[in-house]
């Protein structure tokens, strides 16, 4: 569904504390969950593998490839949260060109 954007819609200028806010919000959300993420997919591969009798090594390297692999799907999640957050005084518009 694409929302009609009202025609009074002020532009705001791009400031270093614009960014910052976004940055921000962005940072800790990808830190949050990429680190619960991370650790539930390093638990559940590495009790598995244990549980297979694979070496300390391979479940090392494996929980390290599930931690990169899960970090993708949170880290687009948080772009889209990011995204439709509304700050205090601007919000992020995606305007079709």
């Amino acid at each position: 569904m694409v929302d009609e954007m009202a025609s009074n819609v002020k532009m705001v200028e791009v400031t270093w504390m614009h960014a910052l806010k976004v940055w921000w919000s962005f940072t800790w959300r990808v830190l949050i969950y990429g680190f619960i993420g991370g650790f539930i997919i390093g638990l559940v591969l590495g009790f598995i593998m244990a549980m297979m009798g694979a070496s300390p090594a391979a479940v090392n390297n494996a929980c390290r490839i599930g931690g990169f692999i899960i970090g993708i799907p949170i880290g687009i999640a948080v772009v889209k949260i990011v995204l439709q957050k509304k700050y205090s005084d601007f919000r992020i518009a995606l305007i079709s060109e």
